[in-house]
C-alpha cells in the first residue's frame, strides 16, 4: 500500500511539472505562472496571514489618483487585519483554515473587462477563479477572485469593486464546474479532500 501511494504521488508531480503547473504541499496549484496557482496563493494569504504574499501575488497599483488611493487604503487595511488576526489566541470561527477545491480558471462573459483592461490599464489578459475553502468552523466557503496578467505574470485583485469597469458581470456568472486539474490534464492529488460544494461567490 506504501509503495502504490508514493507512485501515486510521482506519477502525479511527473505530470504536473510536463504540463507546467507548480503545486503546493497542500495538493493545489500555486505560483504566478497560472490564474489558478495565484488565486489559491491568495486563499493562503488569508489561511496564513502571510502579508508578504499578499503584496508579492497583488496587482500593482493602476489607473488615475482617486482608484490609486482606494486601492492602497484597502490594501493597508486588509494587511492590518491579517496582522489582527494572527495574534488571536483562538481564531475567528469564519477565518479560513484550508484550501479544498480549485475551479479552473474562466475569462468573463463580457467582453468590457478584458477590452477595458488591455486598451486603458494594459492587462494582458482579465480572468477569474473559484476557490473553497474550509473555514475553521468547519462551514465551508466560495470565494471568487479576479486575476490579470501582466508581463506575463498573473496577479490577484483583492477588491474589484474598486474598478467597475474591469469587474463588470463578475458576480452575475454560473458556477465553475471544471477542475484545475481538468485544465491542466493531469491527475488529482493522490490524497484529496472533499469536495467544496458552490455556494453563492463572496470576495476573500
Amino acid at each position: 500500500m506504501h509503495f502504490r501511494f508514493i507512485a501515486a504521488l510521482f506519477l502525479f508531480f511527473t505530470s504536473v511539472c510536463a504540463f507546467g503547473a507548480n503545486v503546493a504541499p497542500d495538493g493545489f496549484p500555486t505560483g504566478q505562472d497560472t490564474p489558478e496557482g495565484v488565486a489559491t496563493d491568495l486563499a493562503r494569504v488569508f489561511i496564513s496571514h502571510d502579508a508578504a504574499l499578499f503584496d508579492k501575488i497583488c496587482v500593482p497599483p493602476y489607473g488615475g489618483k482617486d482608484v490609486r488611493d482606494s486601492y492602497g487604503i484597502y490594501c493597508y487595511a486588509l494587511k492590518k487585519s491579517l496582522g489582527d488576526e494572527a495574534k488571536r489566541k483562538v481564531p475567528s470561527p469564519d477565518a479560513p483554515k484550508s484550501v479544498g477545491k480549485v475551479f479552473a480558471a474562466r475569462r468573463l462573459t463580457a467582453n468590457g473587462p478584458v477590452s477595458y483592461g488591455s486598451t486603458v490599464l494594459g492587462f494582458e489578459d482579465v480572468q477569474f477563479v473559484d476557490v473553497g475553502v474550509y473555514l475553521v468552523s468547519g462551514d465551508r466557503s466560495l470565494n471568487r477572485t479576479l486575476v490579470v496578467k501582466i508581463n506575463g505574470k498573473w496577479f490577484v485583485h483583492p477588491e474589484p469593486s474598486i474598478s467597475p469597469l474591469l469587474c463588470k458581470g463578475l458576480n452575475e456568472e454560473d458556477d465553475s464546474v471544471t477542475d484545475w486539474t481538468e485544465k491542466e490534464k493531469v491527475s488529482p492529488p493522490a490524497k484529496t479532500t472533499p469536495p467544496v460544494p458552490a455556494p453563492p461567490a463572496s470576495k476573500p
